[in-house]
């Protein structure tokens, strides 16, 4: 147990030092700031879906009330300090995985771990993405199931509230994103695989339907649980309309393009060729037949979870960074599967070389680009003085909060919604993510009338709008007569112009 402690500890430690760079800013990624103020709204009494909309599963909500907690009631700090728990986690998680799938490998069960931390610098991971909160969950639901393998005979014990805490575990990651039903399908099939493996057909077709119905009945408890929160709010079909019908639309709307799809593609295999590279590797080795037929179901199993991801994340067709991140647990695991013989069999002095050669290589390609970043922003703001250097969000909301009082609306059409958060400023829709307006897809996704929701936010004369000017934008297009006529320009921040209510008088707040 001590070992354990010391193993996560340590993992904590370097998770804090490279995401670092996360805690200077107000916001890194567009999804959070919608996540952080349903929840901040949420604390406040708000259902999600009804005042403030998006088409996620509540569960994300919910790890941000939690940030919350651990912010001392501020949610940015809260969520920054959630994501590095949450990596902390899943590596910790991958390092009992394999150490399980190979006690003999030592201290090299630790690098699918570290991988993870690292990789987890790019594709939008230092944002609080529904990835970065789902995939602690599905590794620690990944884990309950592994650590019921007794891995000094290859049999199966059964270990019920182990695997009803699995499902638990499950459930809530898919009630932070649906497609984690791809990896529970992965799940599904390893279990299936492992039980034919050690056992006659028969008995194997019972201890599968008997885990599986252990795991479904914690998997049942906390989307149960939601389905009931909501029922009882009298929500229940505002969730089912945000979270799967405009979810279909959401994955059915749009076409496919074959460059796009590649280039994305092309980007992972060469920014994370050590992971990548290995998955092929691990193909190549099962074709020579030079692993036991243990290892080689090992890396079909992972394979299997690693091409289910792959369609999870092509689903939509939209490809954005975060989404890769679901594919990185079965990548560090298949690093792990395939190097950590060959590592065993290493002398001393050669083992010292290898590990030093691959954190070289790591340091030089992802490390030390965030590291630079996290200096520069020091920099800046330390030596320099500049306290909103690279945070357009935080100048702007600066700017705006010294001129606002209790009661006023501001508008944010074409910039970061945590100006909303940061400002206090009460929001004049149930769209605060300006994707929903600017962009096309997401218009149809939310189903936003823009006639309509134009004339319902200036009804209520917010002091502010803030914006960029898209002459080319149908949204802008319609706004833009209105701060031509209503609104003086302040100032741009970053490509973003602050636009002023003329008539002050006339916004809500303030006295006539």
């Amino acid at each position: 147990m001590k070992k354990n402690v010391l193993v996560w500890l340590s993992f904590l430690l370097v998770t804090l030092l490279l995401r670092a760079y996360s805690f200077f800013y107000s916001v890194i990624d567009w999804d959070e700031t919608l996540y952080l103020l349903i929840a901040d709204a949420w604390s406040h009494g708000s259902i999600p879906y009804v005042e403030i909309w998006d088409q996620k599963p509540p569960g994300v909500y919910l790890c941000f009330l939690l940030g919350k907690i651990f912010g001392a009631g501020d949610l940015l700090l809260g969520i920054r300090i959630l994501c590095v728990l949450a990596v902390t986690f899943v590596a910790y998680f991958l390092y009992r995985i394999c150490q399980r799938l190979a006690p003999a490998s030592g201290t090299f069960a630790y690098a699918p771990g570290l991988l993870y931390i690292v990789f987890t610098l790019v594709n939008q991971g230092l944002a609080a993405n529904t990835e970065i909160f789902f995939i602690p969950f599905v590794t620690a639901g990944v884990w309950c199931i592994v650590a019921c393998v007794d891995v000094t005979t290859g049999t199966w014990r059964s270990r019920p509230w182990l695997l009803i805490t699995g499902g638990v575990l499950l459930g809530f990651a898919f009630q932070i994103k649906y497609l984690v039903a791809f990896d529970l399908l992965a799940i599904a099939f390893g279990i299936a695989v492992f039980q034919f493996l050690i056992a006659p057909l028969a008995t194997a077709l019972r201890n599968t339907l008997r885990v599986g119905a252990l795991l479904l009945l914690g998997f049942v408890l906390p989307n149960a649980a939601i389905l009931y929160y909501f029922h009882a709010q009298g929500h229940l079909q505002d969730l089912i309309t945000a979270t799967l019908s405009a979810n279909v639309q959401h994955r059915t709307h749009g076409d496919v393009s074959i460059v796009k799809t590649a280039g994305k593609f092309y980007l992972q295999f060469r920014d994370q060729f050590i992971l990548w590279g290995s998955a092929v590797a691990a193909l190549f080795w099962i074709a020579r037949g030079t692993r036991s037929n243990a290892q080689k179901w090992t890396v079909l199993v992972l394979w299997a979870w690693l091409l289910l991801d792959v369609i999870s994340i092509s689903l939509t067709k939209k490809f954005y960074a975060h989404y890769f991140l679901q594919a990185l647990p079965p990548l560090c695991i298949i690093f792990f599967v395939v190097w950590a013989p060959l590592y065993s069999n290493l002398q001393k002095a050669s083992r010292v070389i290898a590990v030093a050669c691959l954190t070289l290589f790591v340091m030089l390609t992802t490390v030390l680009p965030v590291v630079e970043e996290t200096v520069m922003t020091l920099y800046f703001r330390k030596v320099e003085g500049n306290a909103y250097w690279n945070d357009a969000s935080a100048e702007i909301a600066a700017l705006v909060k010294q001129d606002l009082q209790a009661g006023d609306y501001i508008f944010v059409a074409g910039a970061q919604p945590v100006i909303y958060y940061l400002t206090g400023a009460r929001i004049p829709t149930r769209f605060p993510y300006p994707p929903f307006f600017l962009d096309d897809h997401f218009r149809h996704v939310s189903g936003i009338d823009p006639v309509n929701e134009i004339r319902s936010i200036l009804d209520k004369k917010p002091r502010y709008i803030i914006s960029r000017k898209l002459p080319n934008n149908a949204f802008y297009n319609l706004l833009e007569p209105h701060l031509v006529r209503e609104y003086d320009e302040v100032r741009t921040v970053d490509g973003r112009t602050v636009f002023r209510r003329k008539d002050s008088s006339a916004v809500p707040g303030n006295k006539p």
